[in-house]
């Protein structure tokens, strides 16, 4: 097993994932500063509210030829056994909560701060938006009201989800710690790392170094992210040479880290 702590740079995230609400997030994560289906786009995918600004706002584009209808919710985000969790929240709110966006169009939506956490406090709070384009029958289900259908009864096309988060910027010099764990006795490896910082961490790349001094990829592009003063852990599918690895890299917000061998 390979343990170990590190001192990672700036937090930075574009990334968009997949969920449902107060269950574990699921679905892949996209790079692109700019994401969206054959008709949506959505830009910037990563909100970040720092006191004394009361809102932020997404752009959302309809690229394709019929019209768009979506709707919007915003969730509280956490981890816990290495899983990642929505819960309803009162410390936002959306602005629209229900689009309809024409072929060509453009819709700003704002992300409204309801709440004063994170004023005068260190460390962030972390929030999922979620926007769920809905096929035409489903939006004239909500339109109408219905009764008989509840907002997670609806079916939606696509589902985006972007981080959002509350608090105030990381300080120059002082970034996050974490603590990585890699366990190679299993099939498949398990990889948990702990947060011990005030501000979140996104995980990419992740490269095991060999006794010859090679690295292998082990997983390319964006692995997740762990919250800040939480931890995550994922499954990996293990190297023909396990018995040879040394350590392990990560790209971890933007930076190369390199998490050398403590423990046999």
């Amino acid at each position: 097993m390979l343990k170990s702590e590190s001192r990672v740079g700036l937090p930075w995230m574009r990334g968009l994932m997949g969920m449902a609400a107060v269950v574990a997030l699921g679905g892949a994560l996209l790079w692109p500063r700019v994401c969206g289906s054959a008709g949506m786009e959505v830009s910037p995918t990563l909100l970040e509210i720092s006191p004394p600004q009361p809102a932020e706002g997404i752009l959302l584009r309809n690229r394709g030829t019929q019209a768009i209808h979506a709707q919007v919710r915003v969730f509280a985000w956490s981890q816990k056994e290495g899983q990642d969790l929505l819960a309803p929240t009162g410390d936002l709110t959306i602005s629209p909560p229900m689009l309809r966006i024409p072929p060509g169009g453009r819709q700003l939506l704002r992300v409204i701060r309801t709440s004063s956490r994170g004023d005068g406090v260190e460390g962030e709070k972390a929030y999922r938006l979620v926007v769920d384009e809905l096929p035409l029958h489903s939006a004239a289900l909500l339109e109408s009201e219905t009764p008989r259908k509840t907002h997670s009864e609806l079916s939606f096309l696509v589902r985006y989800s972007l981080p959002v988060f509350v608090g105030h910027a990381t300080p120059a010099g002082v970034p996050p710690v974490l603590q990585w764990s890699l366990d190679c006795s299993v099939n498949p490896w398990t990889l948990k790392v702990r947060n011990h910082g005030d501000f979140h961490a996104q995980i990419a790349d992740l490269r095991t170094t060999l006794d010859d001094g090679s690295r292998v990829l082990v997983y390319g592009g964006l692995l997740g992210y762990v919250l800040a003063g939480q931890s995550m852990q994922w499954t990996i599918s293990p190297l023909a040479h396990s018995r040879c690895i040394k350590g392990l890299d990560a790209m971890v917000n933007r930076n190369m880290v390199s998490v050398y061998e403590l423990a046999p």
